[in-house]
């Protein structure tokens, strides 16, 4: 892939569906409403979602709903781009949509983890994309009674085996599947993307997720030492281990820091910001 996503008609095709979503300044003006009626009543005037939405009664609605249909929307949107895209292009499309996998996939455990009654995860948008284009049997999964019956229909998929190391030590968090759900999915992303990009794309697809990478490094960092008191050793452990802008010593400096107040000391450091800015 050279420039396949740089220049074709699926790059006009996001372009035209972008027109539609909600601007920036549509969500300052979003932030200031009181309450998630007034949101859901703004968002139905938008082209996004005037049509989808419209027998929608705003004051029924409440947010953990709001944000379910709003999950709904932006797969429906990638579900639209992947089958639009040509042969070649649905090669990182499938990759990517592991996303999506884990989405439902954290849905389910927290369902799993959580032993009150608990409304079932909504597995109809993804049924249709995902009997075709993926290894998950989401209908079993989501009947699953605990983590040792989902684990066990995971087998054959790529998120098999790091649930099943997480599981095989015991006492282990929802926290804990979590996040080897997405070390796995960020590890798949990164060496593949030499594989399957070149040129230009190789530099964007390398920019966007390195970028992503390094603040979600530095973000975990920050959180564990304030919010958690977690020692060196466990943030180390928890990682995303692929460094960008944010250099493997830069990153050693900060998780051996002792605990702090000052959140200053997580910020990039201004070259860094620079690099990416440019």
């Amino acid at each position: 892939m050279g420039t396949v996503l740089s220049y074709s008609g699926l790059s006009t095709k996001i372009r035209a569906m972008q027109s539609r979503l909600v601007t920036d300044e549509q969500l300052e003006e979003i932030v200031q409403l009181p309450n998630v009626p007034q949101v859901t009543a703004y968002l139905k005037r938008t082209p996004e979602y005037q049509n989808i939405w419209s027998g929608l009664d705003e004051n029924d609605l409440h947010r953990g709903q709001i944000e379910k249909l709003l999950k709904k929307s932006i797969f429906r949107n990638f579900s639209r781009l992947y089958h639009f895209a040509n042969q070649e292009q649905r090669t990182f499309l499938t990759l990517y949509s592991k996303r999506y996998e884990i989405r439902v996939l954290k849905e389910i455990m927290t369902n799993l983890f959580d032993h009150r009654d608990t409304d079932p995860v909504d597995i109809s948008p993804y049924r249709d994309f995902f009997r075709l284009h993926s290894r998950l049997d989401i209908d079993r999964l989501a009947a699953c009674a605990n983590m040792d019956e989902f684990i066990a229909a995971l087998k054959g998929n790529d998120f098999f085996i790091p649930l099943s190391q997480v599981n095989e030590r015991g006492n282990a968090t929802l926290f804990d599947f979590g996040m080897a759900l997405d070390l796995s999915y960020f590890s798949q992303i990164w060496n593949m993307r030499k594989k399957l990009f070149k040129g230009n794309d190789l530099a964007q697809i390398t920019k966007a997720y390195g970028e992503k990478f390094d603040m979600l490094n530095l973000q975990f960092i920050q959180r564990s030492k304030r919010c958690f008191r977690m020692e060196s050793a466990e943030i180390y452990a928890l990682l995303i281990p692929m460094n960008y802008k944010l250099r493997k010593e830069r990153s050693q400096h900060l998780w051996k820091l002792p605990h702090t107040k000052k959140p200053s000391v997580f910020l990039p450091e201004p070259t860094m910001v620079r690099n990416m800015s440019s």
